[in-house]
């Protein structure tokens, strides 16, 4: 019987030291499993800023593919810019060469228009003559750019090469036996120039052989009334006969 309750004393300390070992192995992994979801989380957090940090370094990567492209687009801008500044240099170099040409040629030109409306039959002379002194004034007017100038010196040229081809009526004064009369003018180019009274009654040839007024017979009178009438389109197409104003043409500045 003693030896019985030893045992069992011996038993139940011997449970009791294997339950002990077994909480304490419990509370050991309980404490592993603890660490190990820290250990987890830290290498969970430290997987989210690495894969943070390779998303920045690859955008930072693109960003600087954009830059070194934009930078090299900017360098052709650049060289393309100068390649511009220096075409443009050679134009305006040009264009100082071209009007450093082209305004001796409008005073040559002036020049010789100026003798060449004097010496011509009188078709809207004195019109003429003062459109000459304009485009001299014209000439040394700071405000009126070269192109400009040069543009109305070639409309001068072109009127006076539209009088050599037009049939044209106009108002003028003609001076015959001391006195100045009122006249109706017509011109055929440069080949003829007559002139008719107001009334109808008078008329007259100008002779570019004398510089001079001619009275003419009555034989012209209808030709002359014909061409009148066709210059004022008063009257139905048709051919017409005038006189000419025969003789030498000028010599100085001809622009036909």
């Amino acid at each position: 019987m003693k030896i019985i309750v030893t045992s069992l004393i011996g038993l139940f300390f011997s449970v009791f030291s294997i339950a002990g070992t077994l909480e304490r192995a419990s509370e050991i992994e309980g404490q592993t499993l603890q660490s190990s979801a820290q250990v987890q989380q830290r290498i969970d957090r430290r997987a989210e800023n690495i894969l943070k940090m390779k998303s920045e370094i690859e955008q930072l990567d693109r960003e600087t593919e954009n830059l070194t492209i934009y930078q090299s687009h900017l360098v052709k801008l650049i060289e393309n810019q100068e390649h511009e500044k220096a075409e443009l240099r050679n134009k305006i170099s040009e264009l100082a060469d071209t009007r450093m040409g082209i305004v001796p040629l409008m005073y040559r030109m002036i020049d010789s228009l100026e003798p060449w409306v004097a010496q011509d039959i009188p078709i809207k002379k004195q019109q003429r003559l003062t459109r000459v002194a304009q485009l001299r004034s014209l000439m040394t007017r700071a405000d009126v750019s070269v192109s400009e100038k040069f543009r109305r010196v070639l409309e001068a040229y072109r009127i006076e090469m539209e009088y050599g081809q037009k049939l044209g009526i106009f108002k003028g004064q003609i001076a015959q036996q001391g006195l100045v009369r009122d006249v109706d003018m017509l011109h055929f180019g440069r080949v003829s120039l007559v002139a008719r009274s107001p009334d109808k009654k008078s008329y007259w040839l100008y002779s570019r052989k004398l510089g001079e007024w001619e009275l003419s017979s009555g034989k012209v009178k209808p030709e002359i009334d014909d061409a009148f009438a066709l210059a004022e389109q008063s009257g139905a197409p048709r051919l017409i006969n005038l006189p000419l104003s025969v003789g030498r043409l000028p010599k100085d500045g001809g622009v036909e």
